[in-house]
């Protein structure tokens, strides 16, 4: 049922209006979930270039103190621009990750404006 509403919502969004309330958390959990796929299957082809030339070995994730670190942010900062979707992040559970590819991009693109 779920597959059926998200292919409708997807080919036609103006039906959003006609989904019964109490099928959105469900639905909203299987968005969560596609996104991170997507995101997982994004990081997992994408180049490994880096902001820092460092080595392909470093990790696909950064926390949100690894990233204030690098931004010589507060941690709290740095867990606001993510609650406002400023910076790409995903969350497992609880806790929240940047990917790194995605951050790197992200502040590249913030020192060029």
């Amino acid at each position: 049922m779920l597959e059926k509403q998200l292919v409708r919502l997807v080919s036609e969004p103006s039906e959003i209006t006609q989904i019964p309330p109490e099928t959105i958390p469900a639905l909203l959990g299987s968005l969560e979930e596609i996104r991170t796929a997507l995101w997982l299957r994004m990081l997992a082809t994408a180049p490994t270039t880096s902001l820092h030339n460092s080595p392909d070995s470093s990790p696909e994730f950064l926390t949100v103190p690894e990233v204030a670190e690098r931004l010589k942010f507060r941690p709290a900062y740095v867990y606001e621009l993510v609650r406002q979707k400023r910076i790409p992040s995903t969350r497992a559970g609880q806790y929240v990750r940047i990917p790194r590819i995605a951050f790197e991009k992200w502040a590249r693109n913030r020192a060029s404006a």
